[in-house]
Order: structure tokens, then C-alpha cells, then sequence
């Protein structure tokens, strides 16, 4: 016998099928508007997208700059001089840091590994290596993990033994971390199915 549905419940569920359809769109024009707005309103000017322009060419040719001798030198005074205030310095450091994380070539992000959190359960947590020498502060044989929380941006950072993690070959960092951030729901172009001991 075929199951009928009330008008509601059928209009529900196209209007539920639309926000599936809607939302990511909505969100993430809106995120792009949002900081290319912000961008352009730092340098405000009577043509729209002119002080967006002016930002990203100003920063294009700081980069290009950067090769050179001696606008190496004027970097490392202006550096130095931010860096003798113990305040500046930890919002400075911070922010460098995580910058790099996303467009150095050493990308923090870029080692997705399988922690064994719980042997006897066989209980694991997808996360990145970060750092994988801890010896300097006097942690030996372990590495730094970190963990980004599902449905946010942020995480928390771990040591764990470096014997408690497998690398997760033949799947994209990103999509690591989109499957993590997602709480798991993204669907997978890949799965993990093959790993080995991370050296």
C-alpha cells in the first residue's frame, strides 16, 4: 500500500531540500562579500573595488619585494622592533605563525594521521601533525597532534606517542579536515584505506 503524505509534511520537505540547496550557497557568498568588503573599506574610495585593488597589488608587489637583499634587511628591523615588546611580540609571533600554517610551503596542516586514543576499544581521532620533534622541550619520542573540533574552526592541540598514530595515505589533507570539521557528515571522495606507521 503506498503511504500518503500530507500537504505540509510535502512542503516541508521541498523546503528543507531548498535550505540543503540555499544555505551553503548563501553562506558562502556572503563570507566572500564579507571580506572582500572589509578589504575595501581598509583604503575607502569614491570607485567601488579600488581600495580592494590597491591592497592586493600593494601586497602582490610586498611579496615580490620580499626576494630582494635589502627589503630583507628593512623587514628584519621592522621585526625586531615589534618583537622587544612582550606584548606585540605574542600577537605578532601568533598571527605570523598561523598565517604561515596556510600559505608557507611547510604547511602545518598537510599530515593527516589517525590517533589511537584508545587501544583496548580500538577507539581513534582524526587529526595533524604539527610538530614532529618535541625534544627541545624535553618530550622525546612523542609528536604534536592537533585536533579540529566538528562545526568549528577551532581546535586543540595534543602530545601524543609517536607508536599511537598512523598516517592516512591517499586522502587530501583538505578534505581531512573538512570530513573533521563537518563532524564527520561531508561525504567522502576517498576513503582512508591504507596506513602506515608515521615516521
Amino acid at each position: 500500500m503506498k503511504k500518503k503524505y500530507s500537504l505540509p509534511r510535502i512542503l516541508l520537505g521541498y523546503f528543507l531540500r531548498g535550505v540543503l540547496i540555499v544555505a551553503p550557497i548563501a553562506v558562502t557568498i556572503y563570507a566572500v562579500y564579507a571580506v572582500i568588503n572589509g578589504l575595501n573599506n581598509i583604503l575607502p574610495t569614491r570607485i567601488p573595488g579600488l581600495g580592494l585593488i590597491i591592497i592586493l597589488s600593494a601586497v602582490t608587489i610586498i611579496g615580490y619585494l620580499s626576494s630582494n637583499f635589502i627589503f630583507k634587511q628593512i623587514e628584519d628591523i621592522i621585526e625586531s622592533a615589534i618583537t622587544k615588546t612582550p606584548l606585540t611580540k605574542l600577537i605578532y609571533t601568533s598571527i605570523k605563525d598561523l598565517v604561515a600554517t596556510f600559505v608557507d610551503k611547510k604547511k602545518a596542516f598537510s599530515h593527516p594521521v589517525l590517533v589511537t586514543m584508545d587501544k583496548v576499544n580500538g577507539i581513534r581521532k582524526i587529526g595533524f601533525v604539527t610538530k614532529q620533534d618535541l625534544s627541545i622541550i624535553g618530550i622525546e619520542e612523542s609528536v604534536s597532534v592537533y585536533f579540529p573540533f566538528s562545526f568549528a574552526l577551532t581546535g586543540e592541540l595534543c602530545i601524543v606517542p609517536a607508536g599511537s598514530i598512523s598516517k592516512i595515505d591517499h586522502w587530501h589533507s583538505a578534505d581531512a579536515m573538512k570530513f573533521i570539521i563537518s563532524g564527520g557528515v561531508t561525504e567522502l571522495k576517498e576513503e582512508p584505506t591504507k596506513h602506515s606507521p608515521h615516521n
